[in-house]
């Protein structure tokens, strides 16, 4: 037992003094650098007893930092499978490793994983790497013996068919230690160098712009717009694709898609651009970019006749409790107003001269005048019953501008008032129509829902119905429009975007929160230098500004309807005025009837 040691002990001690130490450092260092949860040595086989205990020994100084790891080979079948606790592993082939296991090992595992290859000083890495294709978004580094040091070297191909791409990473040497770029993984390879980039477009926050022969050749609108921001960026060519069948796609009976997503989900295409709604179906099959904007899936209806005044409208501005308070107010006044003329007209002298009997009914409509701000045919000389008028009147002046002021706030802005507010009163009116638009993902919130109210709505209105939805967003938007008692389920920038023959409305208190963006398929190597360059454009403030551009929250007061008001919808302020002509006319004839009965008698 004490002799294995010894003899153990001996082999470490060369091994350490011997020119292999430089192995563990720098994939220590690299490790530390690209943030790597664990570190696998891989080696074709193992012979000898030197081998082994060279791996030994290699293994002991990696892990003296606390750092899992493990010495693998191709044969153990669990290259696979053995992944780091945290993070991405990262891969060290040794020195002496041949290029056939190489290019074995990348057809495997490459891009789950980060790779430091170890190479002599005399192997030229584009030779050695000749048909080995290193996707790239795959971190490959190369360490070769150079000046005293090790040089390391970034390598990856754009595409399969494209040159090898080198980049200089940085350099260790045993006196300095290690120097490495302080570039970003993302901002060493900053662009595609114009590769083309297949992408299917189809409308929805998007204008595809076609020539005579309608070749597409161009795009705009607000994901338009950010897709040619992230061409020049990126350095590339589109080949501007679009959906044979025109619809962005939806799960076949068969698992299948069809449309824009399975386009992408096939590879036909690298991108699919427009406003594709995240669901839980759609990420099983294809990838999300980062999202590009949030919407809330809302119901678009016909907007109701919004001034439209009811006989109640005139109660409104005031609560009942001020009526009655004004009411009490004007009985007072009334009250007032008779006592103290008679008792000034027996006490004092400034009633001279007035008339010498003053009723209730002169009290009453007195308080009426002051109240309507009407004036009298006169005034009281007394000072107690002036006292009385000059509180009535500003008394009736602050109640008469508060009125008036709230009636014309409330009549001039009025809510709309919505013939429902939520799918369940939706589902109690059974004579409204929904329809969604025809293979999107509208149709999953009532699909894959456990909802009551929402299953009803699939089976009633959505279920078994795609041949007669409306095809694009323009179809159903005109659907709103000339049909009675119909609903459409968009996004509200659509409804706010498409103009259209009448005045369309959502109803804000039914809504689906989710995120729209691009997709692409799930092998796609250029997927984070997108996402990459998406947060580059959000935390800049671009995709707040293209926002605003498309969907600004202001209107020009010359974009702001004006209500159109007919006879009919202010019928109560005329029937109001009718009454009052017809009641002063029937007083009137019974004010002649009692004077000539009193002349008579």
């Amino acid at each position: 037992m004490c002799s294995s040691r010894i003899v153990f002990l001996l082999f470490f001690a060369s091994y350490c003094a011997s020119e292999t130490l430089q192995i563990p450092r720098i994939a220590r260092h690299i490790q530390k650098f690209i943030s790597a949860g664990c570190i696998n040595v891989i080696q074709n086989k193992t012979s000898g007893l030197r081998a082994t205990n060279f791996l030994a020994g290699l293994q002991y100084e990696l892990s003296s930092e606390y750092l899992q790891t493990s010495i693998l080979s191709t044969q153990t079948g669990c290259l696979d499978d053995c992944n780091c606790q945290r993070g991405l592993p990262l891969n060290v082939l040794l020195p002496k490793t041949t290029r056939e296991f190489v290019q074995h090992l990348v057809n495997r595992t490459v891009c789950h994983a980060a790779w430091l290859l170890f190479l002599d000083a005399g192997t030229q890495i584009v030779e050695f790497f000749t048909d080995i294709n290193i996707p790239f978004d795959c971190e490959f580094l190369v360490a070769q013996p150079a000046d005293g040091g090790i040089l390391l070297t970034e390598i990856y191909r754009v595409a399969p068919t494209l040159p090898l791409q080198v980049y200089r990473l940085g350099t260790w040497t045993p006196e300095s230690g290690m120097n490495l770029s302080t570039l970003s993984f993302y901002q060493r390879r900053s662009h595609v160098h114009g590769i083309q980039i297949k992408t299917v477009f189809r409308e929805s926050f998007v204008v595809i712009i076609s020539n005579v022969t309608g070749t597409l050749h161009s795009v705009s609108g607000y994901f338009g717009e950010i897709w040619n921001i992230l061409q020049k960026h990126l350095n590339f060519i589109t080949d501007f694709r679009y959906p044979e069948d025109g619809n962005f796609g939806k799960v076949m009976q068969n698992g299948s898609w069809n449309g824009a997503m399975g386009m992408v989900q096939r590879k036909e295409v690298d991108f699919g651009c427009s406003s594709f709604l995240m669901t839980r179906s759609r990420n099983e099959a294809v990838k999300f970019l980062s999202p590009l904007l949030d919407v809330k899936t809302t119901l678009a209806i016909k907007e109701p006749n919004s001034f439209e005044v009811t006989w109640t409208e005139f109660l409104k501005p005031f609560s009942w409790q001020l009526w009655a308070a004004q009411l009490i107010s004007m009985f007072l006044v009334c009250i007032c107003l008779t006592v103290s003329f008679r008792i000034g007209r027996h006490y004092g002298r400034e009633g001279l001269g007035e008339p010498s009997f003053y009723s209730i009914e002169d009290a009453v409509l007195n308080t009426v005048f002051i109240y309507s701000q009407k004036s009298q045919d006169g005034t009281p000389r007394s000072v107690p019953c002036r006292t009385v008028y000059w509180t009535a009147q500003i008394t009736a002046l602050i109640l008469m501008s508060g009125y008036s002021a709230c009636l014309i706030s409330y009549l001039t802005t009025r809510e709309v008032k919505l013939p429902f507010t939520s799918l369940r009163e939706f589902l109690e009116l059974n004579d409204f129509q929904l329809e969604v638009l025809a293979n999107s993902a509208f149709s999953d919130y009532f699909k894959n829902s456990s909802d009551e109210v929402l299953m009803r709505i699939d089976k009633k209105f959505i279920a078994n119905r795609e041949t007669v939805a409306p095809k694009s967003e323009e179809e159903g938007l005109r659907r709103v429009c000339v049909r009675d008692r119909y609903a459409y389920m968009t996004f509200p920038e659509v409804v706010s975007l498409h103009k259209g023959p009448c005045k369309r409305t959502i109803v804000p208190k039914i809504n689906f929160p989710g995120s729209v963006s691009v997709i692409t398929n799930k092998d796609n190597p250029y997927r984070e230098i997108f996402n990459y360059k998406i947060i580059n454009l959000r935390t800049s403030g671009l995709l707040r500004r293209l926002h605003n551009k498309f969907f600004p929250k202001s209107i020009k007061s010359s974009e702001i309807p004006q209500p159109e008001v007919d006879l009919f919808r202010v019928k109560p302020i005329f029937a109001i005025y009718s009454v009052a002509l017809l009641s002063s006319l029937l007083l009137l004839l019974a004010e002649i009837r009692r004077n000539r009965r009193s002349g008579s008698m």
